[in-house]
């Protein structure tokens, strides 16, 4: 019935239409996901478990990570962590250890304890400590040091190691560690 064919836009212009359509989505979408991230929005969070590591925090096989220091017991630290959605870091073998030292600036929590347990040293998740790497003569604190952490100056080391510290010390630091 009909033999032309009417278009509105020509081609030309249809290419320009959705360029700029494309280019408004956008832009509003990323306006949407810096408000979503301002916020702390559940959503926010679900795509940087996917993409990468919140704001400050330091990615490293497939776990983001949070140096913060501040003198701190470890109770208080492993608050923190779980407040940030983590855990006091939990050092599984020498290769994620090697990177940690590196990225040290002083001496940090560990996430694990003997609290229960003297001798028997668990992660803040109540799992055991497989890997291990104490400084030689450590842990030597008994049932007054309960904790563990990255020491140095204060144990008067030459590069961080772990040592056990009363959990009630003010330790300069801790680190959280997260999946992504």
């Amino acid at each position: 019935m009909f033999s032309k064919r009417y278009t509105f836009i020509q081609p030309n212009e249809k290419m320009v239409f959705i360029f700029v359509f494309f280019v408004v989505l956008l832009t509003s979408c990323n306006l949407s996901l810096a408000e979503q991230k301002r916020n702390g929005s559940s959503w926010w969070r679900t795509v940087t478990k996917y993409w990468g590591c919140p704001n400050g925090w330091k990615s490293f096989s497939g776990h983001c990570y949070l140096f913060v220091y501040k003198r701190i017991t470890w109770m208080n630290a492993g608050i923190e962590c779980h407040n940030r959605g983590g855990y006091l870091v939990q050092v599984d073998n020498s290769h994620e250890e090697r990177w940690l030292t590196s990225q040290l600036k002083d001496e940090v929590w560990l996430g694990m304890n003997d609290i229960q347990n003297e001798g028997h040293w668990r992660w803040s998740d109540n799992s055991f400590v497989s890997y291990t790497n104490w400084r030689y003569s450590e842990p030597n604190g008994g049932r007054s040091e309960n904790c563990g952490c990255y020491c140095k100056n204060t144990c008067y080391w030459s590069s961080f190691n772990w040592n056990d510290r009363p959990c009630s010390y003010l330790t300069t630091g801790y680190v959280c560690e997260k999946k992504k």
